[in-house]
């Protein structure tokens, strides 16, 4: 496989130099004119229909990862088995975390970002550099010559192998790795506050689920009854960003679940009673066995929600 191959932003999208002068990016949004987002701003993943898809395609096929079918000039807008097997590809090539999704660290890291970009991709870079004590100016999703300096102390620090002021895949492993230890830590020390009087009916409600556990957990797929809170992307110390990377500050309505990956396999669909079918694409320290967490938009409704058992259906995984 070549080298993780940068595009530049317009080129990426397609777009002349010509028309590029009619784009404008607005605060961290940054998006096109007409209001449509741009590829990473949304999860992508198999079963999904969209003009970013090609996009994706693109990217993999620069990378020597994805060819078009024989006799066919054009890429698909549908994101098949194919391309689900390109992107575990790419993640395994560069110790991303596998899930054959298509989020805000594989995208990123398939583009490169650079000085000079200005999206949400870069926003979520900034937030994980910030939360890692790199970078403490305004996260406002443009790639500046403080965000250069924050990444190449980053770089540095971690002996990240890509080249030093791009956000690359190596730059992209070293951040999925540290955040997500750090994140686990901050769930299992706000886990270790809870008040006397709720571990006591937690433990009684954990040793009735353990009893469940065993059998529940057999079935690859299927439908268990699992012990359920809520979360929210705003609570103390969180990013936003999940495990898989989606962003959700940026999409406070994606049905998303924190999951244990023995479990259930991040990258999973799932059905979830009361809440709807969501994508099992976040992990948490305290999200361990037969338990799930959900994302809702507030703190109000995470604490609404309390704990309670629920029925999950499994209806596919990677």
């Amino acid at each position: 496989m070549k080298p993780n191959t940068k595009i530049r932003s317009f080129q990426r999208l397609g777009i002349s130099a010509v028309a590029a002068g009619a784009i404008f990016f607005t605060g961290t949004d940054a998006q096109a004119a007409d209001g449509e987002e741009e590829l990473g701003e949304k999860l992508l993943y198999k079963g999904k229909s969209h003009e970013h898809v090609v996009e994706l395609k693109e990217l993999l096929e620069e990378n020597e990862l994805l060819e078009k079918a024989e006799n066919s000039d054009e890429w698909s807008s549908e994101f098949d088995d194919a391309t689900t097997e390109a992107i575990k590809d790419y993640q395994e090539e560069y110790d991303l975390l596998v899930d054959g999704l298509a989020g805000v660290q594989t995208v990123g890291a398939l583009l490169g970002l650079e000085q000079g970009d200005e999206n949400d991709l870069v926003l979520a870079l900034q937030e994980d550099l910030a939360e890692l004590g790199y970078y403490d100016s305004d996260l406002d999703g443009k790639f500046g010559q403080l965000t250069e300096e924050a990444l190449i102390h980053f770089q540095q620090e971690e002996d990240v192998e890509d080249e030093e002021g791009i956000a690359g895949p190596h730059t992209y492993a070293a951040l999925h790795d540290l955040t997500s230890r750090y994140n686990n830590n901050i769930d299992a020390s706000q886990e270790e506050t809870v008040d006397t009087t709720s571990q006591a009916n937690d433990e009684s409600a954990e040793a009735e689920s353990n009893n469940e556990e065993t059998s529940s957990n057999t079935e690859a797929e299927g439908t268990m009854t699992m012990e359920a809170t809520a979360y929210t992307a705003y609570c103390e110390g969180c990013s936003g960003i999940t495990a898989t990377g989606i962003d959700l500050r940026n999409n406070p309505d994606e049905k998303v679940v924190a999951v244990d990956p023995s479990v259930i396999p991040l990258g999973s669909i799932v059905e979830v009673e009361g809440y709807g079918r969501a994508i099992a694409g976040d992990v948490g320290g305290a999200i361990t066995g037969n338990r799930i967490d959900l994302h809702v938009p507030s703190q109000e409704e995470a604490i609404a929600f309390g704990r309670q058992d629920i029925q999950v259906t499994i209806i596919e995984t990677p």
